[in-house]
């Protein structure tokens, strides 16, 4: 499974938002953001019937 993201500068609120007020919660003030996340799922069983 894979999923990526792209946010660009000042589209945020809370991720890179250019509001001074939010400086505490948008430490990327204006920066383009890229998230990217991969995912392997690898399942075994073993059934043992006594």
């Amino acid at each position: 499974m894979q999923s990526s993201y792209t946010m660009p500068g000042n589209t945020s609120e809370l991720g890179n938002s250019e509001d001074p007020t939010k400086l505490i919660y948008n430490p990327y003030s204006g920066t383009d953001i890229t998230a990217s996340l991969d995912v392997v799922l690898l399942e075994a069983s073993y059934l043992f019937e006594f």
